[in-house]
């Protein structure tokens, strides 16, 4: 009886450890698709951040670029344009009225002339928009390449990436990315500017 129960206790301590040992790779590999998965929405992640900050970064530099160009046409034009004068009169800072103010007088609503108006100024300034936006997309952890279309929905959009992080296979996921794409606020002077229609690469 003491025989049979030792050699009982034994080849059940050794299925145990053999369905433990053979359990152990199937462990291994569980966790390492948990991990991938954990890296690879790390990965997306980073690649949205950047293309906000991007976006962000590209709407607030227009924004600077924008704004002494139009008080400079506001000023070389109010000695000759009445409805000008009556929306800015003397007394009145510009400094102190809205930017989007100012655009809806200075073309009395016509956001066709408007959108020439702020073509021109973006077009001059590409590499000034480019190089605020890598910067950021940087900052936040994207590469240092990648577009920004606009407008799309009166908005500044912008594309990052970012590495993309994997635990399996990782021969096959060397050098790849993840892309994102980032969207700013809403500005009126994008409103008559055709869907998409000004793509600068950084």
């Amino acid at each position: 009886m003491c025989i049979k129960l030792s050699s009982l206790l034994k080849n059940k301590n050794g299925n145990i450890t053999i369905t433990w040992l053979g359990a152990l790779p199937v462990f291994i590999g569980f966790f390492l698709l948990l991990g991938s998965m954990g890296l690879a929405w790390a990965s997306k992640s980073t690649a949205q951040t950047a293309a906000d900050a991007g976006s962000f970064a590209a709407t607030k530099k227009i924004d600077e670029l924008l704004l002494p160009e139009i008080d400079k046409w506001i000023k070389d034009n109010l000695p000759n344009d009445p409805k000008l004068q009556e929306a800015f009169p003397d007394h009145i800072n510009l400094n102190e009225i809205p930017m989007e103010k100012k655009l809806e007088h200075m073309f009395h609503g016509n956001h066709l002339i408007m959108s020439h108006f702020v073509k021109g100024v973006i077009k001059a300034h590409e590499g000034e928009i480019a190089n605020a936006v890598r910067t950021y997309v940087q900052k936040n952890g994207g590469k240092p390449h990648g577009r920004i279309v606009l407008p799309v929905n009166d908005r500044v959009e912008v594309e990052a990436e970012a590495p993309f992080e994997s635990l399996l296979l990782k021969e096959y996921f060397a050098g790849k990315t993840v892309k994102e794409k980032g969207a700013g606020p809403k500005r009126i002077y994008l409103k008559g500017i055709s869907e998409g229609d000004i793509v600068i690469e950084y």
